[in-house]
């Protein structure tokens, strides 16, 4: 089979790409941290397996997560869960912690479709955008909750 040669440079650049990928690997200053993320990753228990159409609603210092949940009958029910009550800001970096009230120093927030949360939170000399997957969020029965660390 013949190849043409840009179709080469893009075959290489991809290989390159993909074999130095590291999802661990923290990111370099001023930039968003590159993750692969499967549903093994945030949690075979995790409301990723039994919610969907997941957005972040609430206003500036206290966000919630909202989703359409699976109840244990089959059906769908709207459930919402304030991520103060599960999110801290350790200087800059989202960690998990009871009642850390996360939303009164990050702001931008999103979830996006690999699981994951994003926000921008200030830190010393400045702010950082910064992830942190949602495994320890899980539907019970329709109802959104955070447990597990």
């Amino acid at each position: 089979m013949h190849i043409t040669a840009p179709f080469q440079l893009l075959l290489v650049a991809l290989a390159a790409t993909q074999s130095s990928a590291s999802p661990l690997a923290a990111p370099a200053p001023g930039e968003v941290e590159a993750r692969t993320i499967t549903h093994n990753t945030i949690g075979k228990r995790s409301f990723w397996t039994s919610c969907n159409s997941c957005s972040i609603g609430g206003s500036g210092d206290n966000p919630y997560l909202l989703c359409m949940c699976r109840r244990t009958n089959g059906l769908y029910s709207n459930a919402q869960l304030y991520l103060n009550t599960c999110l801290a800001n350790r200087n800059g970096k989202l960690s998990w912690a009871r009642n850390g009230n996360f939303g009164r120093s990050c702001w931008g927030h999103r979830v996006e479709s690999d699981g994951w949360f994003v926000s921008t939170c200030s830190r010393s000399g400045g702010s950082t955008m910064n992830g942190i997957p949602l495994k320890h969020v899980h539907n019970r029965d329709g109802a959104l909750v955070c447990s597990g660390f």
